[in-house]
């Protein structure tokens, strides 16, 4: 078909899948389709803009009398069940339809699934695209970005698939992605803005390849809602620096690999820094779902130098997961920086494996208590520092729980009691307070505890024990004080 407008409307559907897979060939400007029973398959030879479509004929009578009769369609809608693909080679641009709901330029009833893709060009969603419960895969050679107020979403265990090949996601200001416990992947050869929203009771995962992923509004609103949150971005994730801007976050399990400019993330209750474990689906060219092979990644890891910062309103843990298996949660390369901090009250930070930096300088900050387990170390290099923080709890570290620098300082603070664990060893000074209790070594075998050029202590009750329970601090130091 050649056109400047075209109309589609079919009961039993327009194009075919199934065993004959056909699409119905366009060079057209603009398109709206309806069915009621069956499927969409549209293929088009350059642009394409999916929208308000009208078709005015003049009617001629058997008086030889002209009279107009308009047609118009809007978006593409379709009954329950059934596959929706539409291929542009050159730009797809999806327009607010008149009728349609909540002006949305698509419409699927019921567990249908869509595929809108351009081979050559952008994709521009201006418009809600919705379904009842299938999969929606948006996919663009180049840009693909939504207006402001323009939402993706489905319901039920529908996936969200969205990717540019060769440039960037970006989604407007008041956009949300949204399905009920599908997974949600949103992929970009370089950059991803994320918009108002993306939720699900599922995974999400988020990949930018050599690019950044950040949010475009400044504010304290979540950004992101999911089981669990698995990121790759080439340069960043959140924005550190002058134009500081972290990414919002409820999510439960997360991981992360960035580049040099770091990590800001600013979760709103607890979270494990663990495995995240990644399904995701997408709509093939032929209308089938195709499920991909699961990604596991664990760990939150920097290259080039990248920093890392990640804040909770609850309690964080770290664990070593199995993607890598290090036995480290978290990793800044070379002089990349670390904060690890809790903000809520009464919340607290349990590292079950070691947070590192090859030079850069490490704090982890909890409101209330913090505690070591099994061989959780923290470890620096170079002149980086170490600052360890229980505000108002306690400090516990294990007894196979080293802290360790070359030349930096070490800073072991607490609002209650410190249990010294392995050994904390620097060329620089050491400073322990526990501002109303007391400093203990964690074992009782003689080995050194605290190697250091100076130390201090300061302790509300008492450094050490004596009486029947006698421990000494063993240290290898040149001054106290």
């Amino acid at each position: 078909v050649q056109a400047d407008a075209l109309i589609l409307e079919a009961y039993a559907g327009i194009g075919q899948f199934g065993t004959t897979v056909k699409a119905l060939e366009l060079d057209v400007g603009t398109v709206s389709a309806t069915t009621y029973a069956g499927g969409i398959h549209l293929h088009e030879a350059n642009d394409l803009v999916i929208g308000d479509t009208v078709v005015t004929l003049s009617i001629v009578n058997t008086l030889a009398n002209v009279s107009t009769d308009s047609h118009s369609g809007n978006g593409l809608a379709t009954g329950s069940g059934v596959p929706v693909v539409v291929l542009a080679q050159g730009d797809l641009e999806l327009v607010a339809g008149s009728v349609l709901a909540d002006g949305s330029v698509v419409e699927l009833t019921g567990v249908s699934d869509l595929r809108l893709e351009s081979a050559t060009g952008t994709v521009s969603v201006e418009a809600d695209v919705l379904s009842g419960g299938g999969t929606i895969t948006i996919v663009g050679a180049l840009t693909v970005s939504t207006a402001s107020d323009a939402d993706v979403r489905t319901s039920g265990s529908g996936a969200l698939y969205i990717e540019s090949q060769t440039a960037q996601v970006l989604f407007g200001a008041n956009s949300e992605q949204t399905t009920g416990s599908g997974t949600i992947a949103v992929r970009a050869a370089s950059d991803i803005l994320l918009g108002k929203r993306m939720a699900t009771a599922g995974a999400v995962q988020l990949i930018a390849g050599s690019g950044w992923i950040r949010d475009r509004i400044t504010d304290a609103v979540v950004d992101i809602e999911a089981l669990s949150l698995q990121v790759e971005a080439g340069l960043g994730f959140g924005e550190l620096g002058s134009d500081v801007n972290a990414v919002e976050t409820t999510v439960g399990v997360f991981s992360a690999r960035v580049g040099a400019g770091g990590l800001n993330v600013m979760e709103t209750d607890s979270l494990v820094v663990g495995d995240t474990v990644v399904q995701t689906r997408y709509v093939a060219t032929d209308g089938t779902v195709v499920t991909m092979t699961v990604k596991t990644t664990s760990d939150v890891i920097s290259s080039a130098n990248g920093s890392l910062v990640l804040r909770t309103g609850g309690d964080l843990v770290l664990v070593d997961g199995s993607a890598p298996t290090n036995s480290s949660a978290v990793a800044a390369n070379g002089s990349g920086n670390i904060l690890l901090e809790t903000l809520g009250a009464g919340s607290s930070i349990s590292l079950i494996a070691d947070v590192v930096s090859d030079t850069g300088s490490i704090s982890v900050i909890a409101a209330n208590n913090l505690s070591t387990i099994g061989t959780a170390s923290l470890r620096t290099g170079g002149t980086g520092t170490l600052d360890i923080q229980a505000r108002s709890g306690s400090v516990t570290l294990s007894t196979e729980s080293d802290q360790e620098t070359e030349q930096g300082d070490i800073r072991v603070a607490a609002g209650e009691n410190i249990t010294i664990g392995g050994i904390m060893r620097t060329l620089g000074g050491v400073s322990l307070i526990a501002e109303r209790g007391w400093i203990r070594d964690g074992d009782s075998d003689g080995s050194t505890d605290i190697d250091a050029a100076t130390l201090r202590f300061a302790a509300g009750r008492w450094v050490g024990q004596l009486g029947a329970n006698d421990n000494a601090i063993e240290t290898t130091v040149e001054r106290i004080g």
